[in-house]
């Protein structure tokens, strides 16, 4: 069930005991309280000065069901809610020819 939450920025409460629940609870409200921005799209693309221009994304971490491509190699993910002092990483897989 975590897994399930995580391929769309969701959580999931396992809840043991019956007092736990308003913990989560409040847990779960605290958030949907400090969304800031929802159907945020990030895009990124290569773009090196004229005496790298040889530089290209190779691949973007996170698999095709986390990333799209165009044709011209710009990269775009898209995060259904943003919460404040949220961090997110990402992995891109850069090749750079020898000079």
């Amino acid at each position: 069930m975590t897994e399930i939450a995580n391929q769309k920025d969701g959580n999931f409460y396992y809840i043991e005991q019956l007092e736990d629940v308003g913990v989560c609870f409040v847990d779960c409200l605290g958030q949907l309280f400090s969304i800031i921005a929802e159907n945020v799209s990030i895009k990124i693309k290569a773009t090196p000065p004229k005496h790298l221009s040889d530089i290209h994304i190779t691949k973007a971490f996170g698999g095709e069901k986390m990333w799209t491509t165009s044709n011209d190699n710009v990269y775009e993910t898209k995060i259904l809610q943003l919460a404040s002092g949220a961090k997110k990483n990402y992995i891109i897989e850069l090749e750079i020819p020898p000079m």
